[in-house]
């Protein structure tokens, strides 16, 4: 059964097929996944485990409540290949004001990853033609203030 926030990831190996699958990404190897009872899956760097963090590892990737996180969009969204959508500055401004945004592209409904001038914005719904925003107000209003550009991206 597929739940509302158009894919359900319940362990490594099904979160890295879906970002190689949706997005083309290839997670590096130092990066694992943990689940937990009440915070979902998490991701977190096998390096940093094993200078003995406590706590709870890493963060939340995927969880039955909020979905997909847009943390983890931004944080290895730069190795995306597809389902990508660059926006000029007005587009990229509307956004992060959570304003929903037409565009005429060749892309599959679902899960997209939103950049501007290279920086990894966060994650987008592209749904029959439409580019909604799922960064939450206070994370949008953090961003707009602030974009810059992703050195090692060219979008």
């Amino acid at each position: 059964m597929r739940h509302r926030h158009m894919v359900n990831i319940e362990n490594e190996q099904e979160c890295r097929t879906f970002l190689l699958n949706r997005f083309g990404i290839e997670l590096p190897s130092d990066v694992s996944f943990v689940k937990t009872k009440n915070q979902g899956l998490r991701i977190y760097s096998k390096s940093i485990d094993e200078k003995g963090v406590s706590g709870l590892k890493g963060f939340a990737c995927f969880s039955l409540r909020k979905g997909l996180n847009n943390f983890l969009i931004q944080q290895f969204g730069h190795l995306a290949r597809k389902n990508i959508i660059a926006l000029n500055h007005d587009d990229a401004v509307n956004y992060l004001l959570g304003k929903p945004l037409s565009k005429k592209l060749k892309l599959e409904d679902g899960y997209v990853i939103v950049a501007y001038k290279g920086h990894i914005l966060g994650l987008g719904r592209f749904e029959k033609g439409t580019l909604f925003s799922r960064l939450k107000g206070i994370r949008r209003h953090e961003i707009v203030d602030d974009i810059k550009s992703y050195p090692h991206r060219n979008l």
